[in-house]
């Protein structure tokens, strides 16, 4: 009967942990405890900072907070994907989808919610998609619709949401990670979003009104950007 109860107690202990992220027994990516879901992911390998393949991969913990601030940086063999799922259940469904597609040089996006699918492409037209692409995005779940802005190392918010008004709908669910083939994706982390603020008179700057204020040095993109919708 003793045995009974240790072995009761051992296992609510090991899950209490678990749910803590104190799992010893899972794998890390970039100090991240996370698990491989689905079928496919056997084609995945990982190093310390890295996963490369393809496959679909959710961090065990949680998000705290509705807002918060992913990056990454990827490598995509041509026609790779990755796939960033944030606001999601614990099988990586019912949340935000940013769908990122190598094609030769080009990269095509969308953007996904349970309401609405998107193409975003058109902001990405100066990324390379046959280099390394590091990506800083947030998302805002607390907002309805969910408010996105992406923004690259070179291109401060490549895209923002707010301006564009063409998201619906918002992630349901606390979990995030990544769903991806003939990929490579590098020291992923999410941090909580510092605020609002300033990603709106960014982007407004440099779009809007980057003739008045003359901020050629950091928006040459932004005014080919504006010209060409």
């Amino acid at each position: 009967m003793l045995k009974i109860i240790f072995l009761v107690l051992s296992i609510a202990l090991s899950h209490c942990g678990k749910d803590e992220g104190e799992d010893l027994t899972s794998p890390k990516l970039n100090g991240i405890s996370f698990s491989l879901v689905g079928s496919d992911s056997k084609e995945v390998s990982t190093k310390e900072n890295e996963i490369e393949g393809t496959g679909k991969v959710i961090f065990n913990n949680p998000l705290k907070e509705e807002s918060n601030r992913y990056s990454f940086s990827m490598s995509l063999e041509d026609e790779g994907q990755v796939s960033i799922i944030t606001n999601s259940d614990k099988n990586l469904e019912n949340g935000i989808t940013l769908t990122f597609t190598r094609h030769d040089k080009a990269l095509k996006v969308t953007a996904r919610t349970t309401s609405k699918e998107v193409e975003i492409s058109n902001y990405f037209r100066l990324i390379d998609a046959s280099q390394k692409i590091p990506l800083s995005i947030e998302v805002h779940n607390d907002e309805t619709p969910a408010h996105i802005v992406i923004s690259s190392e070179k291109e401060d918010h490549l895209f923002n949401s707010e301006s564009s008004q063409i998201m619906e709908g918002k992630g349901s669910g606390k979990f995030w990670g990544f769903d991806f083939k003939a990929a490579t994706i590098m020291s992923p982390e999410a941090s909580k979003s510092e605020g609002h603020s300033h990603g709106h008179s960014h982007h407004d700057h440099g779009h809007d009104h980057g003739h008045d204020h003359g901020h050629d040095h950091g928006h040459d993109h932004g005014h080919s950007h504006g010209h060409s919708h």
